[in-house]
Formats: structure tokens, C-alpha cells, sequence
């Protein structure tokens, strides 16, 4: 199985765990989530991909929001997110943003230990 493959199988485990883990409710208005949104998007950062942190459940409306009109109301609903979840969430967000990543660190071993770490907080919370 290829690494583009394998990430995808991942990701859907991350949105299914923070999805049931949020009782699919939109963060920002309430609302019932379907999807879980990249705060710092997966392109910008490999390391906050399958970081639960940066994982955010959302309703399509605000979905749709964050990625079609950007601006003011981008920065609004980040701000909302901010007051929600605190500073120090944020601030962390944007130090592993910044770090620099190993070109190497995006192996498929390095995926399967990703996997192992979103099925055992699955097997955990459903506890």
C-alpha cells in the first residue's frame, strides 16, 4: 500500500474519532459536524496533520466558510476558536507550524505508528 493511501485511511480514523469525540457538534456554531477541518491546513504542515490538536469539527456551512471567504471572517471564526480553546493552543499551532520538518520523517513506518496512535485513543474512548 502506498503512503498517499495509507494517510487517507488515517485521516478518516481522525475525523471519525474527533467527530464522536465532539458528539458531532460544529465548534464554532453548534450545529451538527460532518467534517473535521485542518486549522493549519495538511499542505502548510505534515506534522500537524494527524495532530488532534489542529483537528477541528465543523458543519459544512462554517467549512465552507473558512475555505471560501477567507478575510475577515476567516479571521473571526479563528478568533472564535482561539477564545474557545486558548492562547497557548494557538501559540502551540504555530510553533510546530514553524519548526522545521526531516524530508525523511514522512515514512510509511512513520504513518503506521500514526495509525497504532488514533486506534488506541479509539479503542480508549469507547471504553
Amino acid at each position: 500500500m502506498n503512503k498517499g493511501k495509507i494517510a487517507k485511511q488515517i485521516d478518516n480514523k481522525w475525523r471519525d474519532y474527533v467527530l464522536l469525540k465532539a458528539e458531532y457538534r460544529c465548534e464554532i456554531c453548534g450545529k451538527e459536524a460532518g467534517v473535521v477541518h485542518h486549522l493549519v491546513f495538511k499542505s502548510e504542515s505534515k506534522k500537524l496533520r494527524f495532530n488532534e490538536k489542529n483537528l477541528i469539527p465543523l458543519c459544512s456551512s462554517c467549512h465552507s466558510k473558512f475555505h471560501l471567504f477567507g478575510g475577515k471572517l476567516k479571521r473571526r471564526m479563528e478568533l472564535a476558536l482561539i477564545n474557545k480553546r486558548g492562547l497557548k493552543w494557538a501559540n502551540y499551532l504555530e510553533i510546530t507550524r514553524k519548526r522545521p520538518t526531516e524530508q525523511s520523517f514522512w515514512t510509511v513506518a512513520y504513518l503506521k505508528k500514526q495509525e497504532r496512535k488514533i486506534d488506541k485513543l479509539s479503542t480508549v474512548d469507547r471504553r
